[in-house]
């Protein structure tokens, strides 16, 4: 699943329904609904654990070894 990246402080329109939310540093995934309740708007958040294993897994993948980041750096 693509996840389009928000510029700290950004507004956004997020759909009404099952809109995911990614923290960008660990990857947990929430799924928020929202609705105008009384001419108020409320919203409500839940943990997506499904798609937070699969983001999880992305991130992992794409992360550099300790090691190869150190041989890197050694000339020779």
């Amino acid at each position: 699943m693509r996840y389009e990246d928000a510029v700290e402080n950004e507004w956004i329109q997020p759909k009404r329904c099952g809109y995911l939310a990614m923290c960008c540093d660990c990857g947990l995934i929430h799924e928020l609904d929202f609705r105008i309740y009384r001419r108020h708007i409320q919203f409500r958040a839940r943990r997506n654990t499904r798609a937070t294993a699969s983001a999880r897994r992305k991130m992992k993948e794409n992360l550099v070894s300790p090691r190869r980041v150190r041989m890197e750096g050694v000339s020779g």
